[in-house]
């Protein structure tokens, strides 16, 4: 065999290959499809294909759990790093990790997941929002160049020095190679982000996470004192307000709007309820759902145009409330960040409560009782807030802390159990009373604290936001369940708040994440008495660990008692001591009390790492020295946490991990030498960390990979193994390409197995070639091959059995002289586990051409795109088949480009016409080949399109369309489309066409989808490949009538051919019955091209006219 060419992935790569020279082969004629021992007219899968593009340009096909990455121009090769956590699923370019690794670069730009969960794949969104974070305020020209080339510059926040940037996604290649620098730079051990670039974030989206409550934190009796808020100013960022609503319209003082909806009225209901909840008059209820600071200041800004809430429109809403003097923000929204140290919103409260005196109230989110605390309640000074029932228990839903980073969160818990509070007009129209209804969640938590807070504020407007936040910590009381990473220090108490003369600082001992073992801690406690006389403070630290066992030899405080003198300060030292642990958390509370009474409640918290271990590296490639391309993965087989190591100018960094048992996967790379440039392989799967060690992989012992299929002169063009590791919580990815395919890495590939493992699963796909004379375009035969998943490396010699395959006779017939195909091949497995697409590079044909390929057996399926590209094409235009699995040893025909082109119905691919509500959508691509199972979108025609019902003109376009919004119309619709390529497409056939329908069609009714009689005619003559038939002599055209399932059945059909582009026209002799037809022609000696005019009736009148300019042409 010959050597293969490689392109490492870690995940998957799709590739494109470059156009060829071609000569002309000898051509046949055969039909457009012939089966023996298969069946390609029965419609396989039809896969919904959903496509995200990075901000490295990188676009991933996402197609149900299964993801293909195809690399921006210029970038085959890059390795890809693929993580499936949690759900979501990262994919991250290797030239990216060193910056997401060091902060400069948000991970949540990778979470493909999110990014299509949220709007931001390539059919919803044509950009990438981002929040860009400068140094010092400045920015390189290259970045002002690559910002310019399209991007939009939104809003500027000052109080992070960044600004918000839509990027569109057709230039977001040249903004990475701006951003990222040469690609040894991203190699480097100091990559950085572009000079003058700190950080760059996605603008992700935050989700949107009273008369019994409000007694529930003691509120009335802070209002009996006299203390309701007044004078404070709180901001309520959410979904907008009611301005009509009677509990708001006096009390809210200002608004804006920072999203792209039109104006600040909540059409979600979420903002009102929660604007309710802190300041609500009660107007409409006689007092009765009075908001907790009833007569503080609301000013609302909306940062969530629906469920929603774009972080550039959160970081708005906060500079305004700032500039407006709000003392209290509250913010019922948030996220997980799972990766991120610090995100922007976090940073803009840090220095807003800093700078500002501010005090942000946060929610703790709603993923308990196993989820993480979303941000940004995450910011070390905002209040985390965690939602209670009205028996003072933690609410399930609830998140839990600790923070992923090991920090003690959330901060307070207050009632968020089906709070009643302000409905907003038009939301939920269940709701039996017209101004209130109830919501749950710690969205509904959170605004009682900042209610709460104003009312503190009320009474000390001279208290920092720390002295206030101090004081509702250390009045709370217990819940009635959960341990401190449920509740915090307690359910908040504003009564009590509001006569706490004793302080402490810190408001919550916090020891966060402890690595190693690194003995005693020690964090000092200290109480601030503003009283009169002098406080004698017992204390009492109760902490408990995993299982709520209590921990009194790890956790000590130094003093029982404590004397602290009016207006004075005493001291305590509390010590934590995890040593020996193992990957838990522990916390509690220290509680200060005088005559029995608790003053002072103070939370405590620490998380405890393993103890790390020292891995060496010594991971050699064929030459004996190490190479920075090549990639190791280290993963923990307990926690699923991954580490992937990448050694920098020859060196490898040291790394510490846990002890523990771990997987290891590793792609060597050896450049070109004496030998070709390679990609070794090498799994481990019983690797147990106890200690200090080296870690010691040689390529040199590796075994060259080979795939014979019994064919002489066949050379892997592109085989490709994946390594799939089930680990804790999801999947990770690692696949190595290798072959002869153009600029590629490597050209061949070494395995060197390790021992077999049930959690790991190893699947290996081969695209085996001939070329012709050196070119592959010419090649008479491909492999296309999916060997059967194994649980360690293949091979090394890996022999096929041809009598296990298919044979598919396949035809490449001409649209354009010259002209050069990209075909890309899929394979689905016979399960569709989440995981990686294993795409091969797309390989280039030159048409016309006649060859076999063969095909994996069942239960294998096969997809294939044919597309053209160049410059005579300049818009990719592809052509799409059907999700296929064939039996062994069956034989199949398939022709691509094959004349006639025209309209289709395509039931397998849900194109099919259909009426739902006030919708019309006819479902039917205008121009696409012959055969039965293809389709080809309309992008890139130009034409007009008109609709009229009843004879009536209601639609009127420039553009060829097929998806109409006609009301409750109901009788006889005629819609008429024009199409035609554009001018600087060249390809042939069918360079124009006409469609005209007329229907039938009544309202179905709201909700309610019917099926439309509505009929496309097909031809599928014998041609060649250059789509010519005989002239001069008589010529039968097979003709076939496409109509929905149900519809009624074809009564008619006419025929007529032109020879001069439709200027006169022949009447054809037309037989047949219901679908199926054939029409006589007469072609004359001296015509070169023939165009098609047909009709087609149904037996309750419903029909359909074309007209195909240039069908086909003549020899």
């Amino acid at each position: 065999m010959a050597g293969i060419g490689a392109g490492l992935i870690v995940g998957p790569l799709a590739w494109y290959g470059p156009a060829y020279a071609a000569t002309e082969p000898d051509v046949a004629a055969i039909p457009a499809a012939r089966v023996a021992g298969a069946d390609p007219a029965r419609p396989g899968k039809s896969p919904t294909t959903r496509t995200v593009t990075l901000i490295t340009g990188d676009a991933v096909h996402v197609t149900g759990e299964r993801m293909t990455v195809v690399p921006a121009a210029g970038r085959r090769g890059i390795p890809m790093l693929t993580s499936r956590t949690n759900g979501h699923t990262f994919v991250v370019p290797a030239d990216a990790e060193p910056l997401v690794r060091r902060g400069h670069l948000d991970r949540q730009l990778f979470d493909v997941t999110e990014l299509l969960a949220t709007g931001l794949d390539d059919a919803s969104s044509r950009g990438v929002p981002l929040i860009v974070q400068y140094k010092n305020r400045q920015r390189t020209a290259g970045m002002r160049s690559a910002l310019s080339a399209g991007g939009r510059k939104g809003r500027t926040f000052d109080s992070i020095d960044a600004s918000a940037v839509t990027q569109p996604k057709a230039s977001t290649a040249s903004l990475w190679r701006a951003l990222a620098g040469p690609p040894a730079q991203r190699r480097a051990a100091q990559a950085t982000a572009a000079p003058g670039i700190r950080r760059v974030w996605l603008d992700r989206k935050k989700t949107l996470s009273l008369d019994v409550s409000a007694p529930q934190i003691q509120a009335p009796a802070a209002w009996a004192a006299g203390y309701t808020g007044r004078g404070v100013k709180v901001a309520v960022l959410d979904s907008g307000y009611d301005p009509a609503h009677p509990d708001l319209k006096d009390v809210v003082k200002a608004s804006a709007n920072f999203t792209t909806a039109p104006d600040v009225v909540d059409h979600f209901g979420h903002g009102t309820h929660v604007a309710s909840i802190v300041a609500g008059s009660g107007e409409a209820s006689n007092g009765r759902h009075r908001g907790v600071a009833s007569g503080a200041e609301l000013i609302v800004g909306k940062v969530c145009p629906d469920r929603g809430c774009p972080t550039s429109a959160i970081l708005a809403g906060i500079e305004w409330a700032a500039g407006q003097g709000a003392k209290v923000v509250n913010m019922s929204f948030g996220g997980v960040s799972i990766f991120n140290a610090s995100e922007p919103e976090e940073q803009a409260i840090e220095r807003l409560t800093r700078d500002k005196g501010m005090l942000f109230v946060a929610a703790a989110g709603n993923d308990g009782p196993t989820g993480w605390v979303d941000s940004p309640s995450t910011a070390p000074s905002a209040i985390s807030v965690a939602s209670v029932d009205r028996q003072d228990r933690i609410v399930a839903s609830s998140s839990r802390g600790p923070t992923l980073s090991g920090s003690l969160k959330p901060d307070v818990s207050a009632p968020g159990d089906s709070i009643v509070a302000a409905k907003a007009a038009g939301t939920d129209p269940e709701a039996a009373d017209p101004y209130y209804t109830s919501m749950g969640g710690t969205s509904m938590a959170t605004p009682h604290v900042s209610g709460a807070a104003a009312i503190v504020f009320s009474r000390y407007p001279d208290w920092s936001p720390e002295q206030v936040k101090a004081a509702l910590l250390a009045s709370a009381r217990p819940a009635a369940e959960g341990d401190v990473y449920a509740q915090g220090a307690g359910v908040i108490d504003v009564a009590k708040a509001l006569g706490q003369t004793v302080l402490a600082t810190p408001a919550a001992v916090d020891f966060g994440g402890l690595s190693a073992d690194p003995g005693d801690q020690r964090q000092t406690v200290t109480y601030r008495n503003s009283g009169a006389a002098p406080v004698t403070l017992t204390l009492d630290l109760q902490i408990t660990g995993p299982g709520g066992r209590p921990l009194p030899q790890r956790f000590a405080v130094d003093v029982r008692e404590l004397r602290v003198p009016a207006g004075g300060t005493a001291s305590a030292i509390v010590t934590a001591n995890m040593d020996g642990m193992s990957n838990v958390y522990a916390g509690g509370w220290l509680t200060a009390s005088a005559g029995g009474v608790t003053v002072v409640r103070t939370a405590v918290g620490a998380v405890h790492r393993a103890t790390p271990a020292l891995i060496k590296m010594a991971v050699l490639n064929r030459a004996g020295v190490v190479d920075d391309k090549t990639i190791v993965r280290l993963i923990n087989r307990e926690t699923g946490r991954v580490e992937d190591i990448r050694p920098e100018q020859g060196e490898y960094p040291k790394v510490y991990v846990p002890e523990g048992a771990y997987d290891l996967l590793t792609a060597i790379f050896t450049p070109a030498g004496a030998a070709p440039a390679s990609w070794t392989l090498h799994t481990r799967s019983a690797l147990r960390v106890s200690g200090d060690m080296t870690l010691t992989v040689d390529a040199r012992q590796g075994t060259r990979l080979s795939i014979d299929a019994g064919e002489a002169g066949t050379e892997q063009y592109a085989t490709s193994v994946n390594l799939a590791l089930t680990v804790p919580g999801g999947v990770e990815n690692m696949a190595v390409s290798a072959g002869t395919a153009p600029d590629e890495q490597a050209r061949e590939m070494y395995l060197l197995p390790g021992e077999a493992a049930d959690h790991l699963t190893v699947t290996t796909r081969s695209t085996l070639v001939r070329p012709v004379d050196g070119d592959v375009t010419r090649s008479p035969v491909v492999y296309h091959l999916l060997l059967p998943d194994t649980h360690q490396l293949p091979g090394p010699a890996v022999t096929v059995d041809p009598n296990q395959l298919v044979t598919v006779h396949t035809q490449y017939a001409e649209q354009l002289r010259g002209e050069l195909h990209q075909v890309k091949t899929f394979a689905w497995p016979p399960v569709d586990k989440p995981g990686v697409d294993l795409s091969a590079p797309s390989l280039p044909v030159a048409s016309p051409l006649e060859r076999t390929e063969y095909f994996t057996a069942a239960p294998v399926y096969w997809l294939q795109d044919v597309c053209l590209s160049g410059p005579d094409n300049p818009q990719e235009n592809c052509l799409t088949g059907v999700m296929q699995d064939y039996p062994a040893g069956s034989r199949t025909e398939v022709r691509w480009n094959g004349a006639v082109f025209g309209p289709a119905l395509l039931a397998y691919a849900n194109l099919l016409p259909e009426r739902s509500g006030e919708h019309v959508s006819l479902r039917t691509p205008l121009l696409t080949d012959a055969a039965p199972w293809h389709y080809k979108t309309d992008a890139g025609l130009l034409g007009t399109t008109k609709l009229s019902v009843n004879g009536e003109l209601i639609e009127s376009t420039d553009s060829p369309s097929t998806e109409f919004f006609v009301g409750e119309r109901s009788g006889t619709f005629r819609v008429e489309v024009e199409a035609a390529r554009p001018p600087e497409d060249r390809l042939r056939p069918t360079s124009r066409e006409t469609v005209a329908w007329t229907f039938r069609s009544d309202h179905p009714g709201a909700g309610t989808t019917r099926m439309l009689p509505i009929m496309v005619v097909r031809f599928a003559p014998v041609l060649d490949l250059h789509n010519r038939a005989p002239a001069g002599q008589p010529f039968t055209l097979p003709v076939t009538v496409q109509r929905a399932p149900g519809m009624p059945a074809t009564a008619a059909v006419t025929v007529e051919a032109s020879y001069d582009d439709g200027t006169t026209c022949h009447r054809a002799e037309v037989a047949g019955a219901e679908d199926t037809w054939s029409a006589r022609l007469t072609h004359p000696g001296s015509a070169t091209q023939v165009s098609l005019r047909t009709t087609a009736t149904d037996r309750e009148g419903n029909r359909v006219e074309q007209t195909l300019i240039r069908a086909y042409a003549l020899r």
